[in-house]
Formats: structure tokens, C-alpha cells, sequence
């Protein structure tokens, strides 16, 4: 791509358009009282000019174009400081001068047939997006009935088979729970707690029966004594 790199030019590539030769073409750092960076005689209209110096550090560039007669001129002016993207743009208050090329500070050298090339591959690949959207719809379209309603069928049913299998993997934990709880070793396992509880029990009774018997038989000897 064309992005300048730095924070000015180096070069810069005009072409003038006017209408008639001119008779001379100079580049200046300063609208008034700048430095003259390059100068440019009898130019004719569609012949490009290049002012290649390292001051084309400020912010504008300005351009003058003296017509034969010397009575026309024509003031202008171009941003230098790669802020904004010039190539293919004319000069600001001078539309006879158009920047068609440049090098900043890096020596990167963008050529206006640079720009439109990367601007037409950009457009070719936008265009060629737009055309294959366009060419599944229109295949689509051109199904038959019988082929769309079975595409949609096929699409709802897979749908549905994802909802239920969610359904299925949520309920499935717990009917998991379920199955331990009923199992035949969870059952043996519950009876055999409840038979050890009546056995404690039993034993409980009966110590204390014995107990009982044996205070009884005391008291009655000790009666006897």
C-alpha cells in the first residue's frame, strides 16, 4: 500500500494539466519568502515534474505556475507532512498541478500507477465477495421446491436432535442417582444396616432384662439372710 512513513517527503512527482504550455513551474517551502526548492520551464500540459530534495519537511509544499504571457498564475499548495494521503489529489488553490507520485523519508516510493493498481486489487476482491454471495443465493433460488423443503427439514431436524441431546445430557446425571438408590447392592446394603440396628436393639433388652433378674434374685436373698 501507499501509507508515507515519517513525518514528511522527500520527493515529490507533479503533473501539470493546464490547459496551455506553462512557462514555468516552481516549488517553494513558504507560500511568500521561502526557500525556492526547484524550478521548471517551459512545461507542457500532461508533462510530469519531480522536485526531489530532502527539505520538503514542512507541513505544505507550495507550487506556482506562470502561464506564457506571465499576466496568469496560478498558487497552490500540497500537504507534505504524511498526514493525509495526496496521490491523485491536485494542489490545494491550483488544480493544474496533481501529485502522481512521491518518496518520504524511508525511501518508499509510491507511483500513482501503485495507488490504482492497489485500489482496482481492492475493488476486484470487494466485487468477487459481493459475486459469490450473490451466486449461493441465486443457487438457492434456483432449487427446486421439492430439494428446498427437504434442505430445511434436514436442517430443523438437526436442530432439534441438538436440543434433545442437551435435554438427555441434563437428565442424565439424575436418573444416574436414581439407578444407585434402586440398585439390588444399594438394597443388600440397606438391609443389612436395618438388621444390625435390630440386633443392637435386641441385645439392649436383653442386658437389661438380665439386669433386672439379677437385681431381683439379690433383694430376695438378702430378704432370706
Amino acid at each position: 500500500n501507499c501509507d508515507c512513513n515519517g513525518n514528511a517527503l522527500r520527493s515529490l512527482s507533479l503533473q501539470y494539466i493546464g490547459s496551455g504550455m506553462a512557462s514555468k513551474i516552481s516549488v517553494f517551502t513558504k507560500r511568500t519568502n521561502g526557500v525556492l526548492l526547484c524550478t521548471f520551464e517551459r512545461v507542457a500540459s500532461g508533462e510530469t515534474i519531480v522536485c526531489d530534495e530532502e527539505n520538503l519537511h514542512n507541513r505544505n509544499t507550495y507550487v506556482q505556475v506562470v502561464h506564457t504571457d506571465d499576466s496568469d498564475v496560478c498558487d497552490g499548495h500540497f500537504r507534505t507532512d504524511c498526514s493525509r494521503q495526496i496521490l491523485g489529489a491536485p494542489a490545494i488553490g491550483c488544480e493544474e498541478m496533481v501529485a502522481v507520485g512521491w518518496v518520504d523519508q524511508e525511501h518508499f516510493v509510491c507511483a500513482d500507477e501503485m495507488f490504482h493498481e492497489d485500489a482496482a486489487i481492492a475493488m476486484m476482491m470487494v466485487d468477487e465477495e459481493a459475486q459469490l454471495q450473490l451466486s449461493t443465493l441465486q443457487v438457492f433460488k434456483e432449487l427446486n421446491m421439492f430439494v428446498k423443503l427437504a434442505l430445511l427439514a434436514i436442517v430443523c431436524t438437526f436442530m432439534m436432535l441438538t436440543v434433545f441431546s442437551c435435554l438427555i445430557c441434563g437428565y442424565g446425571g439424575k436418573d444416574e442417582k436414581l439407578k444407585l438408590v434402586h440398585s439390588p447392592h444399594a438394597h443388600y446394603v440397606q438391609t443389612r444396616v436395618a438388621a444390625h440396628d435390630d440386633e443392637e436393639e435386641e441385645d439392649a433388652n436383653a442386658s437389661g432384662l438380665l439386669q433386672k433378674q439379677l437385681h431381683h434374685r439379690h433383694k430376695k436373698y438378702g430378704a432370706l439372710r
